[in-house]
């Protein structure tokens, strides 16, 4: 699947952020550093939820770590989407059979309480010491549905006869209406059942990683930390994480310094995936149409050379110090492990989508 399909699912977000991984204190600290600029940076006011969405951001976290042995290979699952003045928090992980039953009656049970039964019923399972090995007392969950305000959409699939895949997701909405300028208003809504599918494209395709939305300078160092932790755990070999990392960065700096911007906001999407022992890096953004045409045949020329010309061609643009000379094009083309893919989609007369791969 195309980081274009992936982005024209998730245009109408502001913010769109999916992980598949492994989730250490560094990356989960690095996912609320994200969002919390997210929020400080948002056209709509949403200062009422600075506190709010970080707890409950946490909450998911816990769940997904405390499964997260049950199924190696399915790795834990998060994802936040900030549509207009609501945010979708959500998560994933893997439940013994045996456990569904019980989880989904008491899930049942909490969409059916107000505020102060939920209060009610925290301290009934706190008094009665209804903490099994595993956590799975539901306080996590009452706590949620407390500090939100709103039901929890919950799904299981079953994977196999033992295994089932366990979905939760909240929405949180800013109860402040204050806009500081005019934007388009969106019916998009994200379900249960939307984000189960986003996590079955990331399955299907093995991607790890995908954030659309803005890509200002200061969003730019959480998500290369983030990244740079998961490589520690998924790449043995130390060489090929530089060669990676060195990727992420020129791949997001480009949507930095040459995506369209309206109103400093940077549109763009990024994902990592992995695919025949390669990492597949992809990178998009909108730029003027005008420039399609000098950037296609650009491109075009990097693809027909070998590392060897590669590299005299590099040292020629470095010589020349040509600041729009694409320098960082030259150095994606020499790292890859096959010749950079690349494609354009005309969104109007004045805007093109620009998608590029690179393969590591």
């Amino acid at each position: 699947m195309s980081i274009y399909e992936i982005f024209t699912n998730l245009k109408s977000d502001n913010l769109s952020f999916l992980y598949k991984g492994q989730f250490s204190d560094t990356i989960t600290d690095k996912i609320i550093d994200l969002i919390e600029v997210n929020i400080s940076n948002n056209l709509v006011e949403l200062t009422s939820l600075k506190k709010k969405v970080p707890f409950l951001m946490v909450e998911c976290f816990q769940n997904i770590i405390r499964h997260a042995a049950l199924l190696k290979e399915e790795m834990g699952f998060f994802m936040i989407r900030n549509i207009e003045n609501s945010y979708y928090i959500a998560s994933g992980n893997g439940l013994e059979n045996i456990n569904v039953a019980s989880l989904k009656t008491r899930l049942e049970k909490i969409n059916t309480l107000n505020k102060e039964d939920l209060k009610v019923y925290y301290f009934e399972i706190l008094n009665n010491k209804e903490v099994s090995e595993k956590g799975g007392s539901g306080l996590g969950l009452i706590e949620m549905a407390r500090k939100s305000g709103q039901k929890i959409e919950f799904a299981f699939y079953p994977l196999n006869n033992t295994y089932s895949l366990f979905y939760i997701q909240i929405k949180i909405k800013s109860s402040e209406n204050k806009v500081e300028v005019s934007i388009p208003v969106s019916n998009t809504i994200s379900t249960i059942n939307d984000t189960t599918e986003l996590h079955k494209i990331m399955r299907n395709n093995n991607i790890l990683l995908i954030q659309q939305g803005d890509f200002s300078q200061e969003t730019l160092f959480s998500i290369l930390t983030m990244v740079e932790n998961n490589l520690k755990q998924q790449v043995d070999i130390s060489n090929k994480n530089k060669i990676i990392y060195h990727v992420l960065v020129e791949l997001l700096q480009n949507i930095t310094k040459h995506g369209y911007s309206t109103t400093n906001f940077k549109k763009g999407i990024f994902s990592v995936s992995i695919n025949n022992n390669l990492y597949h890096i992809s990178s998009g953004n909108y730029i003027i149409t005008d420039k399609v045409e000098h950037l296609k045949q650009y491109l075009k020329q990097l693809q027909s050379l070998n590392k060897d010309e590669l590299k005299v061609l590099y040292q020629k643009v470095l010589r020349e110090c040509n600041e729009t000379s694409g320098l960082g094009l030259i150095d994606l083309a020499r790292e890859c492990s096959e010749p950079i893919e690349y494609n354009f989609y005309p969104e109007n007369n004045n805007l093109t989508f620009f998608e590029i791969t690179v393969k590591v």
